[in-house]
This record gives structure tokens, sequence and C-alpha cells, in this order.
């Protein structure tokens, strides 16, 4: 295909996508229809709608100039796709994004922000660089000798924890033969969390927005007798969790299909150690992979998600025991999803804030969560 055939692609696929559906699977039922595509025109279409939307509205650039300048900031396309579109500057593609950028701002009438506060330590530099650079896939090793298979097959792989492996590409092991029970596909600030959950021996745990059970699988995996209780808003979800979790060899003790905007049934008081409270938020720790999120986002939906995590945590603490302890995640880069949820929250509230902390995986070729560790005061404390 021509470039200016793949330019025109690409303008028909962003006048026709809308949101809720996801952006890849959106793109992948579009190419599909499309079979005189083949893999490289796949791929540079896709790279051209991306780099749209990881740019943000930009109401002063035309749909054709802002696809060019967002994949040229993404590196991913070759320098000669440049030179033919006639897009100024493309001798400056093998400079690093950030040094591209820079010169962009002095070429087009354009501005690039996330528009709301980020979290601590995280900058716009640092939140620009996310959105384009490269993405790895990574997996938590359950056994050992994952490592071995994976030497032996012949598949690179980076070590980037004791427990942690990262590869530059999707890679699916289970269709080379590595044994599923043997990992976890895991973005490797998801992994983090595990140092944050520490279990006592027949303590009761509730895991109230489980999902897929990513951070129910952390806290088994730390081989800790504990009771454990998930629950979800979704009842498929919950009976995918419980064949995840099946998968990996644990039994789930009780879920229950919960709506944590309201009230929250009056014999869960008091009956949990410890909470895991990962709530719905605006998932913009995760834009990189669904930049049309980054693109639609609004001040309407930041308050909604805040408005909806307050609600729940308020009802969950009730859960909790005296002396007990809530960890608060989300999976966002706000400030207003994290720290500012958290002061209000302990405004309204006694309890002390043991530990707060941004996990921000950016130069990893990771994704960005955030996690707070609230104490529910027992009765000594009140003395």
């Amino acid at each position: 295909m021509f470039v200016q055939a793949y330019l025109q692609m690409a303008e028909s696929v962003i006048q026709a996508y809308s949101l809720p559906q996801p952006l890849h699977l959106f793109l992948k039922t579009f190419l599909k229809n499309n079979r005189q595509l083949g893999s490289r025109d796949r791929r540079y279409v896709r790279e051209l709608v991306y780099g749209f939307y990881r740019l943000g509205p930009q109401p002063e650039m035309s749909v054709r100039d802002a696809c060019l300048t967002g994949a040229f900031l993404s590196g991913r396309l070759p320098q000669l796709f440049f030179i033919k579109c006639g897009f100024n500057g493309f001798e400056l593609s093998e400079l690093d994004l950030l040094e591209k950028w820079k010169w962009i701002q002095t070429q087009q009438k354009m501005s690039w922000n996330l528009s709301f506060p980020y979290s601590e330590k995280i900058t716009n530099a640092h939140y620009l660089t996310y959105l384009f650079s490269p993405k790895k896939i990574f997996i938590r090793i359950r056994n050992p000798r994952i490592k071995e298979l994976l030497i032996r097959a012949e598949i690179e792989f980076k070590e980037e924890t004791k427990n942690c492996i990262s590869f530059a590409k999707h890679m699916d092991l289970e269709e080379l033969g590595m044994p599923p029970e043997d990992y976890v596909v895991q973005d490797i600030s998801s992994q983090q969390v595990q140092a944050f959950l520490n279990p006592k021996p027949a303590e009761k745990w509730w895991d109230c927005c489980a999902a897929s059970g990513g951070k129910s699988l952390l806290l088994l995996d730390q081989k800790v007798p504990v009771h454990l209780t998930v629950s979800d808003i979704r009842p498929q979800i919950l009976g995918n969790l419980r064949l995840r979790l099946k998968r990996y060899g644990f039994q789930i003790q009780e879920s229950i299909e919960l709506d944590l905007t309201e009230e929250i049934p009056a014999k869960m008081n008091e009956q949990f150690d410890q909470i895991i409270c990962d709530v719905p938020c605006s998932g913009s720790g995760t834009w990189s992979h669904s930049p049309e999120q980054f693109y639609f986002f609004d001040e309407k939906h930041l308050n909604n998600y805040v408005q909806r995590q307050a609600l729940i945590i308020r009802n969950v603490w009730k859960a909790l025991k005296p002396g007990g302890k809530l960890i608060y995640l989300t999976c966002s880069v706000l400030r207003a999803e994290n720290e500012m949820q958290i002061a209000q929250f302990q405004k309204e509230y006694e309890c002390e804030l043991e530990q707060q902390k941004v996990l921000f995986y950016q130069p990893y070729g990771g994704d960005g969560m955030f996690i707070a560790v609230l104490r529910k005061p027992d009765q000594e404390d009140l003395i």
C-alpha cells in the first residue's frame, strides 16, 4: 500500500470509532474486514491510529497531521515512511522521545497534558514518555523451573526482579508448552503489591473488588492459611475468578455478588482483619495500552470515579475489625483518585495511614499504580 492509503484508512478508523468499545477490539474487526491488508499494512495503520489517540485532542491539527505526529513520537514506524509522507522532521526520527517532543513544539501549535494533577513524583514528561514508549510483557514466577524452560526453548527474557521477568513482545507461553501453573501474566507494578499484603495465620481477608483475582492470588501465593472472601458486582467475573484460582490450586471459601456503592449487609460489619480494596478508577496508570481513554477522558469522568471510590471505601470500612487494615489500590496516576482521596477519608474517619506509595514503572516498560494502607484504631488506641 502507498503511505497515503495508510493515512486514509487510519482516518476512516478514527471517524468510525467511539467509546465504550475498546479501541483494540474495534481495530481488530476493522482490519479483519479489510482482507487486502497484509501484516505490515495492519501494523502501520494501527500505529497511526494509536499515535492519534496518544497525542490527545489537538483542535489546531488535522487528523492526518495528528496521526503522523503521534506515530513520529512513538518511533515504531521506519524513517522511510515519514520521508514518503513528506513529514517535516523525518531526519529527527532517531532522536529520543523528549527531544522529538521539544522539536515538535517549535513546529506545531499544540500542547500535551493530562489536564489533572498527577500523583507524587510523576511529571508531564514522565507521563508523556509512558504513553508513547513501547511496553513490555511481564510474568510473575511461581516456579523457578520456568526460567530453565525458557532458556531451553531459546526464548529471550529479562530478569527484572527475583520473581519477575519480562519479554519485549507478546509471548504465548502456554502455546509454547510452558506449564500455566508456573507463572502469572501480571504487570510489574501489580506484582509489587504483594509486599504490602502481610497475612497472619487464620486471619479473615476480603478482596472486595476482586475482578480477575490478581490481588487475591498475590495473597494466597504467600502460603499463609487465611480465610478469603471475594466479591464483585459482576457475577460472571466471580465465576471466572473461581476458575482461575482453582487453576492455580486454590479454593475460595466465599464469593459474594455485591454493589459496594450501597450499604453492605449488617452481618459483614467488623468481620475482617484485612481488606483489599482495588477500587474502580480512571485506569490512567494503564492508558498506554488504551490511549483512547486518555483522549476522551474529562472532568465529568474523573468526578464520577472519585465519588464512586469514596462510597466504596466508606462502606467497606464498616466491615473492618478494630485494629484491622484496609489496603486501598488504584491503577491511576491522578492525585484526585489517590492522595486526595485518602486525605479526605482521614479527615472524616479515625485511622492511621501506615504507608502510601505511587508504583510507577514507566522506566521498566510497565504501568502505574497507587497503594495506601489504612489502619482502623482498636480500643487501646482510643483510650
